[in-house]
């Protein structure tokens, strides 16, 4: 992780968010406990406990669960996790108390060229909105409760990783869906170097081959030398994910993580009239490594 010259603001520990927006709640109360830190470009797990008060005289229709996950600064809507619930909302009854879980992932949107600003904050503010619908009129609503969390940039808190040797630069779409919108072509070895954080951790690989040109690709993943996975992706994509222990990552400050694959091309030997000279093999969209929790 890097150091930087501004103090980084915490949440505390297991936020409990509670509904306190002002708003007519009609005997509903709802808590949100959310992680303790909390990042762009991560998993985000939320906690919902909703208590139903004495004062709770039903509901007559059945209601979806609207979530609203908005950058303050331009008013962007960075999410949006409308879902059901199990119990049928006509059917809950006061004293009824209902608890589940829901994670997201919260994609990239700090600009790290403001992060090095001596202005910058060391997080951004998103606010949180959640209540209740008639999914056939959404005027019909109760807004369960509004706060303001903060975000920190994922630069802070996430442990380094370096794309050492083999990797090509990444690649944007704009109009791709989630993480498609992002890659980069890897060669027929490439190695990143990782930040060894000597904790329980989650490593998650997200990525494509692409059979026309490798019709048999095999990868074959490493750290340091010993091999974690070999597989042959029989669809075009692949999602791939670990828990290691610390025993598996090394005694060095960094470990090796290593992708080598059965197969590569170059598009300009493939077709004359490319003037792609790249040694591919395969692309990764995503390269996750965090602590586990």
């Amino acid at each position: 992780m890097r150091k930087r010259n501004y103090l980084i603001l915490l949440l505390i520990p297991l936020l409990l968010i509670v509904a306190g927006c002002g708003e007519d709640t009609k005997g509903i109360n709802l808590n949100l406990t959310f992680d303790d830190v909390l990042s762009d470009e991560d998993f985000i797990k939320i906690k919902y406990d909703y208590t139903l008060g004495k004062d709770f005289k039903g509901l007559e229709k059945d209601m979806k669960v609207f979530f609203y996950f908005q950058r303050m600064k331009d008013k962007k809507m960075l999410l949006q996790d409308d879902h059901l619930l199990d119990k049928k909302t006509t059917e809950w009854k006061a004293g009824d108390k209902i608890s589940y879980e829901r994670t997201f992932f919260l994609h990239k949107f700090i600009d790290e060229t403001e992060v090095e600003l001596l202005d910058f904050e060391g997080f951004e503010e998103v606010k949180v909105t959640v209540g209740l619908y008639d999914p056939n009129n959404f005027k019909d609503r109760i807004v369960l409760f509004k706060k303001i969390v903060n975000i920190e940039p994922v630069s802070a808190v996430s442990p380094e990783l370096d794309y050492a040797e083999g990797w090509n630069n990444e690649e944007y779409n704009p109009e791709a869906e989630g993480f498609a919108r992002t890659w980069r072509w890897t060669q027929k070895k490439a190695l990143c170097l990782v930040e060894n954080i000597n904790k329980k951790s989650r490593l998650i690989i997200k990525g494509q081959v692409h059979h026309s040109y490798t019709p048999e690709q095999t990868i074959t993943i490493k750290i340091n030398d010993k091999v974690l996975d070999t597989f042959t992706p029989k669809e075009g994509d692949f999602d791939k994910e670990y828990i290691l222990e610390p025993s598996d990552l090394g005694d060095d400050v960094q470990f090796r993580l290593t992708f080598e694959a059965s197969q590569s091309f170059t598009p300009s030997k493939l077709d004359p009239k490319n003037m792609d000279n790249r040694e591919l093999a395969f692309m990764i969209n995503f390269l996750y490594f965090r602590e586990y929790k």
